[in-house]
């Protein structure tokens, strides 16, 4: 249970960081989708039936806080958790790499439909919304490369020790 409210709090603390309008502080930079890592740990490292809570209520967080409807950002934050765990059966997820090229992929492919559905003209061509947005989910793959290392060393420090005491 301790956890599961540490957890809580990490989530809603990232939602609250992403969720500052960004724009009037830096313009033109947009914001990294960081609770979006949040969820791709989760269903990662922590995959349990709280997680799924967690996962809904950071959607619902973030989705209350930018002022959207719908429930959009929820069922997206759900999906993602689900396509991660279904992959997760059949491609091994160990390496660094392959998790900041899932944290890529799935940014993007969240950015796309997030594009697709709120059916906002843009102010700039499409070409270049889309270099924005390819840009922009590199930065954060990038930048979420340490976290995952840091939790890939601790994982396999946890297996090792497992190993030993059997």
């Amino acid at each position: 249970m301790k956890h599961f409210f540490l957890l809580l709090l990490c989530g809603l603390a990232l939602v609250f960081f992403q969720a500052i309008p960004w724009g009037y502080l830096t313009p033109h930079a947009g914001t990294l989708n960081l609770s979006l890592v949040f969820v791709v740990v989760l269903a990662l490292y922590r995959p349990t039936m709280d997680s799924w809570f967690l996962v809904f209520l950071v959607g619902y967080a973030l989705e209350v806080l930018s002022g959207m409807s719908g429930g959009l950002l929820p069922l997206q934050y759900l999906a993602t958790f689900f396509i991660i765990r279904v992959l997760s059966r059949v491609v091994l997820f160990d390496g660094v790499l392959s998790q900041a090229f899932l944290v890529f992929f799935l940014g993007f492919l969240a950015d796309l439909l997030f594009l697709a559905t709120t059916h906002v003209p843009p102010l700039y061509p499409l070409g270049v919304v889309l270099q924005r947005v390819l840009l922009r989910d590199l930065l954060l793959a990038f930048l979420s490369t340490p976290l995952l290392a840091s939790l890939n060393k601790k994982a396999c420090a946890q297996r090792v020790a497992l190993k030993q005491s059997v």
